[in-house]
């Protein structure tokens, strides 16, 4: 979904959770029966600083956009690795301010961060769409090649075996991946530690 079909109208907790069950609900194992998101996921997400503050209760697109990347970084990533990979982000997409939910100070004018966060996302979003079709250009090629193993098996587990085959070449790529990403986090952790000093 691009940035210009999330709601033009804030909206209340209920109506976030009720929104992004509509937008990324089938995006679960169990679609109609996986829980995305609820009031106190939406809490603890604030309190730990993944997410901004409502304003006076209402959630904008930015705190839409912030959910769908939780969303989907939580299902591999630790709590403490999401927000490591949001907060430069939104440093630089929210001021000082709007992160902590809190009004601009008196007499200062309103302060504006140097990048849109909804931009940032439907970039991303671009991105994504684009290797879509790869990856599952990939994942077939995994399926197929775990299909050509076990010929010599007994006929009646040829295809238990083929199967418990694909599950880890696919299950393999993603630990590969998945550890990488935790690199990746720790180098930059890493190098922000040592320029902060």
């Amino acid at each position: 979904m691009h940035s210009d079909e999330l709601p033009e109208l804030d909206l209340y907790m209920d109506q976030v959770v009720t929104y992004l069950w509509d937008q990324i609900g089938g995006l679960t194992r169990r679609p109609g029966e996986d829980k995305i998101l609820t009031k106190t996921m939406i809490n603890n997400y604030t309190k730990a600083g993944l997410l901004n503050p409502p304003d006076k209760k209402k959630y904008n697109n930015d705190h839409l956009v912030s959910l769908i990347y939780i969303y989907m970084f939580k299902n591999f990533l630790s709590i403490s690795d999401v927000k490591a990979v949001l907060d430069p982000v939104r440093e630089a997409c929210f001021t000082e301010e709007e992160r902590e939910g809190k009004a601009p100070k008196k007499g200062e004018e309103e302060k504006k961060a140097p990048l849109e966060f909804t931009k940032v996302y439907d970039v991303i979003r671009g991105s994504l769409s684009r290797g879509k079709k790869e990856l599952e250009k990939n994942i077939s090629e995994e399926i197929d090649s775990a299909a050509e193993t076990f010929e010599d098996a007994d006929t009646s587990l040829r295809p238990m075996l083929q199967q418990f085959a694909a599950v880890c070449r696919i299950s393999a790529d993603i630990y590969m991946k998945k550890l990488f990403l935790e690199r990746l986090i720790d180098a930059s952790s890493d190098s922000d530690s040592t320029t902060d000093n």
